[in-house]
């Protein structure tokens, strides 16, 4: 969903914890993120995938940019994956010309809301070959025009000029992709404080996408009820002594406490991490190499080793300003704690640049 021609843009991504903008530039080769701010998002602002405060969201974005002197104007933002549905369709091949129309007739079949008030999009994930006729593999996306016009209202509240809007995993693909060996699949788990998604890329392409309904709220609030704590109180724990331990033996009661806690509560998100290695896996024929955790509950002690020895596949820690030129943000160590947390906003604002 494209308003305008290849310029610079400005990564925006609005969570539910935190807003976060991005820019950066090419310089010959070399990739440079050149600004970046993150602000803690108010208690209610944003809820469900949706900005509940419109006014609010945008004057702290306005801010930042006049703070922190973005150059650029010009805005991609990504849409959350509670307000996007995707469908996986298979059609005969066709004339490029053709195939757009056909996905429309498709929808209607597979998407259960009118399509009018839908946004489509589609990318060809594969080929296969049934019954003697080759077909194309599409992943169908459609996102409400409702909550495409609500992100858009709080870019142009900000005084900037949304340019494009896309899904979440495109953005993580950018941020993410140089990471995959050869043509084996990666799969990134993005884990954010409301929902997290499981992504799939294979030769710089997204082959499958999934949310799940399983944030790091969701531990929160099993902390918070182990241990008798308000939200805040909760999260401050989580965040500072939180951590899965590989020896549970020889720690103090709190620490192993935390340990069984966390892991039961993480029991969901590997559950439907493994589902959707096997749906991928059945579908496509193919496995992944690797696992990348991106995302603000990807910075929990010990989850990676956890996740790899439950899903039984080398699991990384997602870095997407790794390969990038960031001197110019002197970044501090806290900076560099949270780089998980940028996958999106990184990936957004190189959309153009990489693309």
């Amino acid at each position: 969903m494209v308003f305008g021609a290849k310029q610079t843009f400005l990564g925006l991504d609005i969570g539910t914890s935190f807003i976060k903008l991005a820019e950066a530039r090419r310089t010959g080769k070399e990739l440079k993120i050149t600004r970046l701010d993150l602000i803690p998002t108010p208690a209610g602002a944003v809820s469900g995938g949706n900005v509940i405060r419109v006014e609010e969201v945008a004057s702290l974005i306005r801010k930042s940019v006049h703070q922190h002197r973005f150059r650029t104007r010009r805005v991609v933002t990504a849409v959350p994956g509670k307000n996007v549905i995707t469908r996986y369709i298979k059609m005969p091949a066709m004339p490029a010309k053709e195939v757009e129309t056909a996905i429309k007739y498709e929808a209607e079949k597979y998407i259960p809301l009118p399509i009018p008030e839908l946004m489509l999009d589609y990318l060809p994930v594969g080929e296969t070959e049934g019954d003697g006729t080759k077909q194309t593999q599409y992943l169908l996306i459609a996102v409400p025009k409702q909550v495409v016009y609500q992100f858009c209202e709080v870019i142009l509240q900000a005084g900037l000029k949304p340019v494009a809007v896309e899904i979440e995993p495109l953005a993580l693909l950018r941020s993410y992709d140089w990471m995959a060996e050869g043509s084996s699949g990666l799969a990134c788990v993005d884990i954010g404080a409301g929902a997290s998604s499981v992504s799939i890329f294979k030769r710089n392409s997204l082959q499958f996408s999934r949310t799940i309904t399983f944030g790091g709220n969701n531990l929160t609030e099993s902390l918070k009820q182990e241990f008798d704590l308000d939200f805040a109180g909760a999260q401050k724990l989580k965040e500072h002594e939180g951590e899965i331990l590989s020896a549970p033996e020889g720690v103090s009661e709190k620490a192993a406490r935390l340990d069984t806690t966390l892991r039961e509560g993480l029991g969901e998100l590997v559950h439907e991490v493994r589902r959707s290695l096997e749906f991928f896996r059945v579908q496509s024929r193919e496995g992944i190499a690797k696992i990348v955790l991106s995302g603000g509950g990807a910075r929990l002690k010990g989850l990676s080793v956890l996740m790899a020895e439950e899903l039984g596949v080398p699991v990384e820690l997602g870095n997407p300003l790794k390969n990038l030129n960031t001197k110019r943000l002197a970044l501090a160590q806290g900076w560099k704690d949270m780089a998980p947390s940028l996958g999106v906003v990184v990936g957004l604002a190189l959309r153009e640049v990489v693309d």
